[in-house]
């Protein structure tokens, strides 16, 4: 979830290949966890627009909710301690 948030963030795409590539698991596992968090909710895999073959993998509302969430709390903290 984490590489996917890190792809849009660069303004790259992120496919399958670049998920088992950069995390060390095999095409198959990475399939099979990508489309697990696609069910679930958190990651959604859209059709890529130049390669039919492919998918781009990129962070659903969800999960950029849950993260938007978490960064506000954090910088809360923050404040909080520097106050």
């Amino acid at each position: 979830m984490l590489y996917a948030l890190a792809a849009q963030g660069d303004q790259q795409s992120a496919g399958i290949k670049q998920f088992y590539l950069t995390l060390g698991y095999s095409e198959d596992h990475a399939g099979q966890m990508i489309r697990q968090l696609c069910s679930e909710g958190w990651l959604v895999a859209e059709q890529h627009p130049t390669d039919r073959r492919s998918k781009i993998i990129k962070p659903s509302d969800k999960l950029l909710s849950v993260f938007q969430k978490l960064r506000e709390q954090m910088l809360g903290l923050v404040a909080h301690r520097v106050n």
